[in-house]
Order: C-alpha cells, then sequence, then structure tokens
C-alpha cells in the first residue's frame, strides 16, 4: 500500500496547530542554517504572524573548545560574524517585515545553551527543523 503525504503550507499549519491555545507572545526559532531550519523558519514566521508574537531567531555556536561531534557536522563549525550575516539576512526577507524579529547568538553546548536563553526571554515555543533530514 502507498503512503501518500499532502503538503501542508507553513501558515495553514500554524492556523490549525494553534487554533484556540493559549496565548504565544515569544517564539524562538532554532537554525543550523540547513534547509530544514529554514523551513522551520518559515513555520515560526507564520506562527508568528497570526499571533502577533515577537519571533527570536537562534544559532548555537560551538564551545571554544572543540568537541568530537564538531569534527563530523561542518555546519556546527562557524564564526559570530558569519553567523550574525546568515541570521540578519533571513531576517531581512519580505515575509518578516510585519514581524517583530531579533537574532540571538549563542555559545556552548546546544540544549543548556538553548533552555537558559528559553528561560531569559521567556519563549512560549520552540520551533526547530529535523537535524540530518534535509
Amino acid at each position: 500500500m502507498a503512503t501518500t503525504h499532502t503538503a501542508i503550507q507553513p501558515n495553514e499549519l500554524a492556523a490549525g496547530v494553534f487554533a484556540g491555545r493559549r496565548a504565544i507572545s515569544t517564539i524562538i526559532v532554532a537554525t543550523d542554517f540547513s534547509r530544514s531550519s529554514d523551513v522551520a523558519l518559515q513555520f515560526g514566521c507564520a506562527l508568528a504572524k497570526q499571533r502577533r508574537a515577537k519571533l527570536f531567531l537562534f544559532h548555537v555556536l560551538p564551545p571554544e573548545f572543540p568537541t568530537p561531534m564538531q569534527a563530523s557536522c561542518p555546519e556546527l563549525s562557524g564564526d559570530e560574524n558569519t553567523a550574525a550575516i546568515r541570521m540578519y539576512r533571513a531576517l531581512s526577507r519580505p515575509e518578516f517585515a510585519s514581524i517583530d524579529t531579533d537574532a540571538i547568538i549563542g555559545r556552548g553546548e546546544l540544549w543548556p545553551v538553548l533552555e537558559a536563553s528559553m528561560r531569559k526571554y521567556r519563549a512560549d515555543i520552540l520551533v526547530l527543523g529535523t537535524h540530518g533530514r534535509d
């Protein structure tokens, strides 16, 4: 039996998933600059428009001292200036013009840094793509 998949646009998904739910005023979208992260950013954008929420685009740079995972994942290495340019370029696209946005760059191990930022910015929701499934 063949499985079929229906493409759902990010704005349709955001409207359907969060219709009638509690207020969402702050969204963090984590990015590693992959295609799946871009899809997550599109979803976050649609959700932010629908909920009139602030959207933070978030990227974590590796710790100052490399970890074994960095050797196997080139997108984890990088420089803060390059990350900032890529983030602001993404947020400069026309679809973000009506949204309150900001970019955050953290450094360290992904989940501890991300969790701390979610608390600091009082994020109501975290949006991220799937790693390695472009």
